[in-house]
C-alpha cells in the first residue's frame, strides 16, 4: 500500500486543526521592511504591550476549536520572545520582559492545548545587521548566526519542555551550503515532535506544506508524497499540494493561512482586516474537509492582546463548526468496495463525512457516494481520496440511503466513518453555482 503513518502523525492528523500566533517588533515599528544587509531594525525600546496577556491569546484561540497552537518564538526580525544567552536583541532587554514562550506553555496547558514552537533558522535579520555593521564576509556572517542559532534553538528545545509540534518555516538551510547541522540536535532534545518542513532534519513525523498561503487544499490531497517536501514558502507549489498516490513518504499536508485577509500576519494599525467567521468556516471545509490540517494565524496587537473583534470571530468558528459536525442524522462504518448507510427512512441531507482507516497508509483512490430515493439512484459525489476525513456540501437533497462505492483501493478499505448530515450551510453564489456543475466542497 505504499507508505504508512507514524502513530504521531495519526495522532496529528486526528487533530485537524491548529493555530499558529505571529507577535514580533515590527508590530510596534511598522514602517520596518525587512531587507538584507540591514543598517536599520527595530528598537528595543518600541516595544511596549502594556495589556500584555498572553493567557488571552490561547483562551481566545481555545474557544475556536484548534487543538494544537504554534507560537512563532523568533520571527525573520530576529528578535526572540523568550530571554536568551546569546545577543542582546530579546524580550529580557526590553521594559517588558516577560518571557513568552514560558507564558504561552503554561496557558496552553491550563486550556488542555498541544504547544508547538516556530523558530526561523534560515532567516534572522538582527544577525544580518551585525555582519553589516561589522563588516563581516559571508561566510564569518554565516558561522556568528549558527552559533547564536544552535544555543537559542538549544534554550527553546530544552527549557519549555516538550513540543508537540516544531516549525521550521521554509524549511532548513543544507549543512553542505553552511547551514548549521540541526539533525543531531533535534534527535537530543525533542526526538517525538512533529516537523513543519523539517525533512532535513527527521526522516520522521513530518508535514509538508500545501503550497500556498490562500486557504487552499486542493480538491484531492494525497498524505504522500515523492521526492523531498522541503519548500521556501516564496512560490506556490501545486505539486507539493496534491501530493502523489505513488508517494514514498509519509507527509500529511498543513493548510497555513492568516484571518487576516490581505496575507497579514502580522497585526497592523488602522483597519481590522480580519476575516467573517463564515469566510474562515469555508476554509475550515476546504482544508480538513480535503484531508489536510488547518492551521489559522492569528495575530496580536501592540497592547499584547488578540484584537476584541478577532476573539469574537474565534468564538464564532468553534460554535460553528461545532454546529455543524454534532449531531449526524445517520453514521454507519465498515469495510470493503461497497457500504450503505440507511437514513432509516425518507431523510434530508445536505453534508456528508468520511474517514478511513491510515494506519496502513491510503486505501481509497476512487469513490462516489449514490444516494437512494424511491427506488431510483443517482450520484451525488465523487472524488479520489478520502485519506483521515473528507468533507462534502451538497445541495439538500431527500434520500431512503447512500452507498458508498469504492471504485478503486489497495487491499480491503476500511471505512471508519460514512455520517449524514443535515446542516445550516451559508454558501455564497460562487459555491453555489459548484454545487450545480458537480464540483463538491
Amino acid at each position: 500500500m505504499g507508505a504508512k503513518p507514524t502513530q504521531k502523525q495519526i495522532e496529528w492528523q486526528n487533530d485537524e486543526f491548529g493555530a499558529i500566533i505571529h507577535f514580533d517588533l515590527p508590530v510596534f515599528e511598522q514602517k520596518f521592511q525587512l531587507k538584507r544587509p540591514l543598517d536599520k531594525i527595530p528598537q528595543l525600546s518600541s516595544y511596549k504591550p502594556i495589556k500584555l496577556n498572553v493567557r488571552q491569546w490561547i483562551q481566545s484561540i481555545a474557544s475556536s476549536g484548534a487543538k494544537y497552537i504554534i507560537l512563532v518564538a523568533k520571527h525573520c526580525s530576529g528578535f526572540a520572545l523568550f530571554p536568551s544567552k546569546v545577543g542582546d536583541y530579546d524580550v529580557k532587554n526590553t521594559q517588558y520582559p516577560t518571557d513568552i514562550v514560558a507564558e504561552f506553555v503554561k496557558a496552553c496547558e491550563e486550556f488542555d492545548i498541544k504547544a508547538g514552537v516556530y523558530y526561523s533558522t534560515g532567516c534572522n535579520g538582527y544577525q544580518s545587521h551585525l555582519a553589516y555593521k561589522n563588516g563581516w564576509d559571508e561566510k564569518t556572517a554565516l558561522e556568528e548566526y549558527n552559533k547564536v542559532l544552535e544555543t537559542q534553538i538549544r534554550e527553546l528545545w530544552s527549557n519549555y519542555g516538550k513540543w508537540y509540534e516544531i516549525w521550521f518555516d521554509g524549511g532548513t538551510k543544507p549543512v553542505s551550503e553552511g547551514g548549521l547541522d540541526i539533525a543531531p540536535i533535534l534527535k537530543e532534545l525533542q526526538p517525538n515532535a512533529i516537523t513543519f518542513q523539517g525533512e532535513r532534519v527527521n526522516p520522521i513525523n513530518n508535514t509538508r506544506w500545501v503550497g500556498n498561503e490562500r486557504g487552499y487544499t486542493p480538491f484531492d490531497c494525497y498524505a504522500t508524497i515523492t521526492g523531498e517536501s522541503q519548500s521556501d514558502g516564496v512560490v506556490e507549489n501545486k505539486s507539493l499540494a496534491e501530493g502523489s498516490r505513488y508517494g514514498e513518504y509519509w507527509r500529511p499536508a498543513e493548510t497555513d493561512v492568516p484571518m487576516w485577509a490581505k496575507n497579514k500576519w502580522f497585526f497592523t494599525d488602522g483597519k481590522n482586516y480580519c476575516e467573517s467567521s463564515d469566510k474562515l468556516l469555508d476554509i475550515y471545509y476546504n482544508s480538513v474537509g480535503h484531508n489536510s490540517n488547518l492551521l489559522l494565524g492569528v495575530v496580536v496587537d501592540r497592547n499584547g492582546l488578540v484584537p476584541d473583534k478577532d476573539v469574537q470571530v474565534l468564538k464564532e468558528l468553534g460554535q460553528k463548526i461545532k454546529d455543524n459536525f454534532s449531531n449526524a442524522i445517520a453514521t454507519t462504518c465498515g469495510s470493503g468496495s461497497k457500504i450503505e448507510l440507511d437514513l432509516n427512512g425518507e431523510k434530508t441531507f445536505n453534508q456528508i463525512v468520511l474517514r478511513e482507516d491510515i494506519t496502513n497508509g491510503h486505501s481509497v483512490h476512487n469513490f462516489q457516494i449514490v444516494s437512494i430515493f424511491g427506488g431510483k439512484s443517482k450520484v451525488i459525489a465523487s472524488a479520489k481520496v478520502i485519506g483521515n476525513k473528507r468533507i462534502f456540501r451538497l445541495k439538500r437533497t431527500k434520500a431512503d440511503k447512500l452507498i458508498l462505492q469504492i471504485n478503486d483501493f489497495e487491499s480491503s478499505p476500511n471505512i471508519t466513518e460514512f455520517s449524514a448530515f443535515n446542516v445550516n450551510l451559508k454558501l455564497t453564489f460562487m459555491q453555489k453555482l459548484k454545487l450545480i456543475f458537480k464540483r463538491y466542497m
